[in-house]
C-alpha cells in the first residue's frame, strides 16, 4: 500500500466514496480505505431506498445547484423496483396516510456500496479494504497496513467515527439503534410503508421497503431523555415533551437528595367494613416534604421541616 496521499478517506459507504470519486475526478491522489473485507457487508440500515433529484431538491432547498451532477442516475440493473407512493401508519387504530412520490427506486444495499466504490476506482481512487484506522497525529495516518502521509483525512466512517474522535470532536448525542433484516417470499407490493407510535417505535418509526419477492424491514427507536445534538435542533425537543419522566419518581429523587435516604411513600388505605370512610391522602409531614421537593427542583432551598404542633390544656382540642 501506498505511503503517501493527497487525500485519504477512511470508510467507503455511499458518502466516502462519493468524497473519493470527485476527489480523484478533480486530479488528486486518493486513497480509499474501509476496515471491511467485502465493500457493502454487514448490510447497513438505511440507504436502501433511493430518492429522486426533484425529492432532494424540496427537501434541501438551500442546497447549491449540482445535485444531478451529484446525484446522476444509476445503472438500470441495480434497480429493484420503482416507487411511487409511500404510507404512513399512525396509531391510533392504525390509521394510514397515502401520499404519492416522485419516482424512486429500492435497491440492494451492499451491490449499490461496491457500485459506487468501483465508481472511484474508475475515476482514479486506490480502494484498500480490510484496512483499519488506528489514530492519527497531524498529517500522519496510522493504520493497520501501515503509516500513510496526507494532506488531507476525510471521516467517513460512521456515526462513531474514530476520525472524529481523534481530532477531538465530540460524539453525536442523538444516537438512535436500529435493526434490519430482509424478508423473504410474497410479494409486497410497489408502497414505502412507515409506522409510527410508542408501542412500535418510541420515539421513531418502522419501514418496510418492498423488493421483488422480498423486503427490507427494519425498526428504529429514540433512547428516552435523549438530548439534542448538532444536527436536530427542533425534532429532540418535541420527543422530550412527551418523554419527560414521571413526576412521582421525579418527587422522590429530589427527597433523596434534599432529605436523606428516607423513602417518600403514599399513605396506605385501610379497607373498613360498612361505609367507606374519607382517609386524609397525603400526611402533614409528606405534604410538607412533596412542597420542599419543588422548590428544590426549581432551585430554591429546601424548605425547612415544621415542628409539629402539641396540644395544650384550654386549646379546645378533646384529649
Amino acid at each position: 500500500m501506498q505511503d503517501r496521499c493527497d487525500v485519504i478517506v477512511v470508510g467507503a459507504g455511499p458518502a466516502g466514496s462519493t468524497a473519493a470519486r470527485y476527489a480523484a475526478k478533480s486530479g488528486l491522489d486518493v486513497l480509499l480505505i474501509d476496515k471491511r473485507r467485502v465493500i457493502g457487508v454487514p448490510v447497513c440500515c438505511g440507504g436502501e431506498f433511493n430518492a429522486s433529484v426533484a425529492i432532494l431538491a424540496s427537501v434541501l432547498p438551500n442546497a447549491p445547484p449540482g445535485l444531478d451532477e451529484l446525484f446522476p442516475p444509476i445503472d438500470s440493473r441495480l434497480i429493484r423496483r420503482e416507487i411511487r407512493e409511500a404510507v404512513a401508519v399512525s396509531p391510533p387504530g392504525g390509521r394510514e396516510y397515502e401520499f404519492e412520490l416522485p419516482p424512486g427506486y429500492t435497491v440492494d444495499r451492499d451491490v449499490f456500496d461496491r457500485h459506487l466504490a468501483d465508481a472511484a476506482v474508475r475515476e482514479g481512487a486506490v480502494l484498500s479494504p480490510d484496512t483499519k484506522f488506528l489514530g492519527r497525529e497531524g498529517g500522519r495516518v496510522t493504520t493497520s497496513r501501515g503509516d500513510i502521509e496526507a494532506r488531507v483525512v476525510v471521516a467517513a466512517d460512521g456515526p462513531l467515527s474514530r476520525v472524529c474522535r481523534s481530532a477531538g470532536m465530540e460524539r453525536s448525542a442523538v444516537l438512535a439503534p436500529a435493526i434490519t433484516c430482509r424478508v423473504d417470499g410474497g410479494e409486497f407490493g410497489d408502497r414505502l410503508k412507515f409506522f409510527f407510535g410508542n408501542r412500535i417505535a418510541p420515539g421513531g418509526y418502522a419501514w418496510v421497503f418492498p423488493k421483488p419477492g422480498c423486503a427490507n424491514v427494519g425498526l428504529g427507536v429514540q433512547k428516552r431523555g435523549g438530548t439534542p445534538g448538532p444536527g436536530s435542533p427542533e425534532i429532540v425537543p418535541r420527543e422530550q415533551r412527551f418523554l419527560r419522566p414521571r413526576r412521582p419518581g421525579r418527587v422522590r429523587a429530589c427527597l433523596r437528595a434534599h432529605k436523606g435516604d428516607r423513602p417518600w411513600k403514599r399513605p396506605r388505605r385501610r379497607r373498613r367494613r360498612g361505609p367507606r370512610r374519607r382517609v386524609q391522602r397525603w400526611r402533614d409531614r409528606d405534604r410538607d416534604d412533596l412542597r420542599a421537593a419543588c422548590r428544590a427542583c426549581g432551585g430554591g432551598p429546601p424548605a425547612p421541616r415544621r415542628a409539629p404542633s402539641r396540644p395544650t390544656s384550654g386549646s379546645g382540642v378533646r384529649r
